[in-house]
């Protein structure tokens, strides 16, 4: 009883049981406080072929690779500022590992009285074994302050992160 490692069915397709791989979402009403870079929260993972995710339901998620190589990630947040019409003038989302941070974002003012965005990045970034990447991110208003709430559901992912080794 060895450990199964590769896959190969009559079509030729290839499928790596062990091949790191995961994907969380934030299923939405989760607080992030204003203009500070924070932790992204995991609500629920969809998979986590390798078992390389930690952090239990409404924290933080974070990767760890379990092998040297190039790995693809792809983050996305989902927020809502509440109702009042104050302008979101900076909202930037992190692919943040130990040795990389991508950064993706907009600065523009937003008076819709819902404030209500969506940001999202992806990108492929080398990492050694036992190198960490979680998400992070930060929206700031214009003017005042005020916490920024996820928007999110877990049969639609709108707010959450995903990755898996590349080679």
């Amino acid at each position: 009883g060895g450990l199964n490692t590769m896959n190969m069915d009559g079509t030729g397709a290839v499928t790596m049981p062990q091949q790191p791989a995961f994907m969380w979402f934030n299923h939405g009403g989760d607080t992030y406080a204003h203009a500070t870079d924070v932790d992204m929260i995991g609500d629920g993972e969809i998979f986590d072929l390798n078992a390389d995710l930690s952090g239990s339901n409404g924290a933080v998620k974070t990767f760890t690779a379990p092998v040297t190589g190039k790995y693809f990630f792809s983050v996305m947040a989902n927020m809502n500022a509440g109702g009042a019409s104050i302008p979101i003038t900076k909202a930037e989302v992190f692919i943040s590992c130990s040795n990389r941070k991508l950064k993706f974002g907009f600065t523009e003012l937003q008076t819709d009285e819902d404030n209500m965005f969506s940001i999202n990045g992806s990108g492929i970034i080398d990492m050694d074994a036992s190198d960490t990447c979680k998400g992070i991110i930060n929206c700031t208003r214009g003017s005042g302050t005020g916490a920024f709430t996820t928007s999110g559901s877990s049969t639609d992912s709108r707010h959450g992160m995903s990755g898996f080794l590349v080679c």
